[in-house]
């Protein structure tokens, strides 16, 4: 998007030097107004300066450009075309990019000055007052287009970031509800196993003298528990590590997912000594 002020100090320059183009181009004067002056040049230069503030408020320049275009008339002079321009694209500004109570305002603010420029002229034609009723509505038009259109944008962006805040929310519960599960998982199968650990345990200490088949048997015991939790921590560590798209995945064990864990192992078993 444009810097704001480049462009507003922009436009100024140019209607500016427009408007003095036109004075030392334009012919004689026709009957009714009076002779091109100094006063005039000042008008011209302050109503293409008007510009220079559209960055800061749209409305404020199309005051100051239709109030200089008044006088103008006012004083008798034939108002320049750079003058007439300067209204036409502060008023755009306001009504495309201003909020829209200072939109309806430069609607009263030009249709005013428009009455006091037709009344002040000397002579009024049906042809320019209606070629000047058709630029402005002209560019009312498009000026209104492109306030709906940036307004549609906006809503569209608005409605863009409420999605992705609330997808990332979603994640980020998701995510919750997955590590508490995990957790829930892993207490599950390590606290079984530790608990036949104990048990077993226990049972063997006290039949190791006089049973020791007994006692053989729940060490067998003790060490298959073990080796279950082992592998369960091994399991869940491995989801820990891995990538986004494999941590996604179902992480209970089963005949679907059979090629994952082979390959898992298999990789595995490359790095070991």
């Amino acid at each position: 998007m444009l810097d704001p002020i480049p462009v507003s100090v922009f436009l100024a320059l140019v209607f500016t030097a427009a408007g003095l183009v036109e004075l030392l181009t334009r012919g004689s004067v026709p009957a009714g107004y009076h002779a091109d002056g100094a006063a005039l040049i000042g008008l011209t230069v302050a109503s293409g300066l008007t510009l220079a503030v559209l960055w800061w408020s749209p409305l404020t320049s199309l005051v100051a450009a239709t109030v200089l275009l008044c006088v103008q008339s006012l004083a008798g002079y034939e108002f320049t075309q750079a003058a007439i321009w300067a209204v036409i694209v502060a008023s755009f500004a306001t009504v495309a990019f201003d909020h829209w109570k200072r939109a309806v305002a430069a609607g009263f603010v030009v249709s005013v000055g428009i009455v006091i420029v037709f009344v002040a002229l000397p002579v009024l034609t049906w042809q320019s007052a209606l070629s000047t009723w058709a630029s402005l509505s002209i560019v009312w038009v498009v000026a209104v287009i492109v306030r709906v259109y940036r307004g549609s944008i906006e809503r569209a962006e608005r409605r863009a970031a409420l999605f992705a805040a609330d997808r990332e929310a979603r994640a980020r519960e998701a995510v919750t509800e997955e590590r508490a599960r995990m957790a829930r998982e892993l207490h599950d199968s390590v606290g079984h196993a530790l608990n036949v650990v104990v048990l077993h345990a226990g049972a063997a200490q006290r039949v190791i003298e006089k049973k020791p088949e007994l006692a053989r048997e729940a060490l067998e015991s003790i060490e298959t528990a073990g080796r279950q939790a082992l592998g369960d921590i091994e399991r869940m560590l491995g989801i820990l590590r891995a990538p986004e798209e494999e941590a996604c995945c179902d992480v209970t064990p089963g005949m679907g997912n059979w090629r994952r864990c082979a390959t898992r192992c298999a990789r595995r078993g490359s790095r070991s000594p």
